[in-house]
């Protein structure tokens, strides 16, 4: 947030003073995609960490999060600019390298002691799909001891997930229009 600020700072050094009501709007706009973590306060048992900080470290238990397709995986793409082969020509690494780190990064979070794998079942309201490497794992163990004992255990979890939103009453939708004695016997002209 500090550099954010000091580079607000430094580029509005020059521009006409911004109404207060604007800054509210102006802050939305400008802070888009900036990630803010507090330095602070954090629990100091849990850590939120990107596929380079886990690397980097160890935990009891790690969860996976965002297995999605795109997301781990991330797409490829060569760019606009450069053609794979005048990547390779410029010695820069080729836009592959990018799943094979992310890959990397699977497995070494995989290995920890207790591993929660998770995704995402919608985006933005449209159905997502799980990623790869986690349609090949449920491949890989399904009929195992594992698998059925992990989905044991994962089953008062999801089932409390599942209840955390639900609404405890629902309430009757009202009837479309009012019984005779709650309307009025006549309208006011004002």
């Amino acid at each position: 947030m500090a550099s954010f600020v000091a580079e607000l700072t430094e580029a509005a050094r020059h521009d006409p003073p911004i109404a207060p009501a604007e800054w509210p709007d102006l802050l939305d706009v400008l802070l888009t995609g900036r990630a803010v973590r507090p330095r602070w306060g954090r629990h100091p048992r849990l850590a939120i960490w990107g596929p380079l900080e886990a690397r980097l470290q160890c935990a009891d238990v790690m969860i996976l999060g965002g297995l999605n397709e795109e997301s781990w995986p991330p797409t490829t793409s060569a760019g606009p600019w450069m053609s794979r082969p005048m990547l390779q020509a410029f010695g820069l690494p080729l836009p592959e390298r990018r799943i094979g780190l992310s890959a990397h990064d699977f497995c070494q979070a995989f290995a920890a002691p207790e591993v929660w794998l998770s995704r995402a079942g919608r985006k933005e309201g449209a159905p997502t799909q799980p990623c790869r490497w986690l349609l090949r794992l449920k491949a890989a163990l399904h009929g195992t001891d594992w698998l059925l004992a992990s989905t044991s255990r994962a089953a008062p979890i999801l089932h409390w997930l599942r209840h955390l939103d639900a609404p405890e009453v629902i309430a009757p939708s009202p009837p479309p229009t009012p019984t005779r004695r709650s309307r009025p016997a006549r309208a006011s002209c004002r």
